[in-house]
C-alpha cells in the first residue's frame, strides 16, 4: 500500500489494459469487459496494484412499443429504444427495423427491430425490439 504521506500529485496511475479500464488521478473508468491491473507508482518507486474485472451488462427487457395513427398519417419508427439491463440501469440503443411503417391501409402492423450493441452490453437472450402500429380509419 502506498503510504498516506504521498501527495496524490506525485502518483503515476496506469492501467495494464486501457481497452478494459482507464485511470486518471486515481479514478477508474470502465471501458469494456475483461480484466485489467491498475497500478499506482510514487516518485520514490513504491507501487500498489489491484486487479479489476469489468463485466458486461446483459439486456433483460425492452418494453414493446404501441402506436395508433389514422390512415395517411406520417409515422416514423423510433431510431432508438430503451433497454433495461441486468444491473437495473437503462440504456438507449439504436434499432434497425425489419420494414418501414406504412399508413396507407387500416390494420394492425407488427415490426421487429434488431438492436445495435455498444461496448459493455450483450444480448445473450437475443431480445428484439417490437412495435405494433395500429392504423385506423378516420372517423
Amino acid at each position: 500500500m502506498i503510504d498516506s504521506i504521498s501527495n496524490s500529485q506525485n502518483i503515476i496511475w496506469t492501467s495494464s489494459n486501457p481497452n478494459i479500464a482507464i485511470v486518471s488521478d486515481g479514478i477508474i473508468t470502465a471501458v469494456g469487459a475483461g480484466t485489467a491491473i491498475i497500478t499506482a507508482t510514487t516518485v520514490n518507486g513504491k507501487t500498489a496494484s489491484c486487479i479489476i474485472t469489468v463485466s458486461n451488462n446483459i439486456i433483460s427487457i425492452i418494453n414493446p412499443i404501441t402506436a395508433t395513427v389514422n390512415i395517411g398519417d406520417i409515422y416514423t419508427l423510433p431510431t432508438t429504444v430503451i433497454a433495461t439491463l441486468s444491473d437495473g440501469t437503462t440504456k438507449a440503443l439504436a434499432v434497425t427495423w425489419d420494414k418501414p411503417a406504412i399508413t396507407t391501409a387500416a390494420g394492425t402492423y407488427k415490426f421487429t427491430g434488431t438492436l445495435t450493441m455498444v461496448n459493455g452490453i450483450v444480448n445473450t437472450n437475443n431480445i428484439t425490439a417490437t412495435t405494433t402500429l395500429i392504423v385506423k380509419f378516420i372517423n
